[in-house]
């Protein structure tokens, strides 16, 4: 993506995905995780569904989004009160703490890093994700945090975190490797 931006994400989502969709049908895939955790939230749950639905007619198999992922996890790990911590500017955080809310998600805070570059946010260390998620957490009383963004690096930090707080961590790749683990009943 160019930007990480409402516009960034709605350019990608209307020139990219279809392209993307049939280069990777064409190898008959059992599952597709759509993997960008703030485009997928862009439309809330209504778009979210959409998205699914464009993409699995493209591909002709399921899709999972890691929104959707992330839902199901937050859900099933039984979180009452859940810390948002994204690398992301606020018009793009807000929108994906309005999805979660829709969905039922009880979002509780949320805060963000203030990057709009995916090559950024790759290059953030996760020493400086634990940092971000301490800072935070101590300001608010949660039992779960979710760490947004495939291209962050939290998930090198999630299992520290959890052992360091006590609070449930989830990522979003953790979410999208559990979803992808219970559609093929390996878990």
């Amino acid at each position: 993506m160019e930007s990480i931006t409402v516009e960034g994400e709605k350019k990608m989502l209307k020139e990219e995905v279809e392209g993307a969709a049939k280069r990777i049908g064409s190898v008959k895939p059992e599952v597709v995780i759509f993997g960008c955790t703030s485009a997928s939230a862009l439309y809330g749950i209504e778009g979210e569904k959409k998205l699914v639905r464009r993409i699995e007619k493209i591909t002709n198999c399921p899709c999972i989004t890691v929104t959707a992922a992330a839902i199901q996890e937050i859900k099933r790990r039984k979180i009452t009160k859940l810390m948002l911590l994204t690398p992301y500017v606020k018009e793009i955080y807000e929108r994906l703490r309005d999805t979660f809310v829709e969905a039922s998600v009880p979002v509780v805070y949320v805060a963000g890093m203030g990057y709009d570059s995916d090559f950024d946010i790759g290059n953030i260390e996760p020493e400086e994700i634990k940092k971000f998620t301490l800072s935070h957490l101590k300001m608010k009383n949660v039992d779960g945090v979710f760490l947004s963004c495939t291209t962050l690096r939290a998930m090198e930090v999630a299992k520290e975190l959890e052992k360091e707080t006590k609070v449930i961590v989830v990522t979003s790749n953790s979410a999208a490797l559990n979803a992808v683990l219970r559609f093929m009943k390996l878990t």
